[in-house]
């Protein structure tokens, strides 16, 4: 079963109240598509991260994004991933007030998953960073999860 490392975007565009942006709206429901296709064939993890995350923002939002995470792996928090966020930040020029975006991938790069799941466009889910990223991991003999959104997910049942 493959690992999928699911980033805290993915079940904020779960919860959240339908977007009057037509392209935000859609991702509203690739992931929920994703949610109920394609979810219970992964062995789905989160990150500590992930969990403080979730638990910003709107009360009541907070408190569903909370329950949908409960029943997934909690990957633990490490020296080695630390260290490798702080590696990612400077790879990838996150700023330092989005710090919680590197450890996203230096938990998913740490622990091998083989899918990092995010609607995250800026700094995971493009071109630009996947190649930096890519040389990143390289450089290091790391393994580099395949990026994507629940879109690409859902992409293997349309073919």
């Amino acid at each position: 079963m493959k690992t999928v490392y699911l980033e805290t975007t993915v079940v904020s565009y779960y919860v959240a109240r339908p977007s009057r942006d037509i392209v935000v709206l859609a991702r509203q429901e690739l992931t929920r598509q994703w949610w109920q296709k394609d979810r219970a064939t992964r062995k789905v993890v989160v990150s500590p991260v992930v969990l403080d995350e979730a638990r910003a923002g709107d009360p009541a939002l907070s408190k569903m994004r909370a329950t949908l995470l409960a029943p997934f792996e909690l990957l633990p928090p490490c020296d080695a991933v630390e260290r490798l966020a702080g590696d990612v930040r400077k790879a990838l020029n996150i700023p330092k007030t989005k710090i919680a975006d590197a450890f996203h991938v230096a938990y998913a790069v740490h622990y091998d998953v083989n899918y990092l799941l995010t609607w995250n466009l800026a700094h995971f889910a493009n071109a630009e960073t996947e190649i930096r990223l890519a040389d990143f991991c390289r450089r290091r003999h790391l393994c580099l999860p395949l990026i994507c959104t629940p879109e690409h997910l859902l992409q293997r049942e349309d073919s």
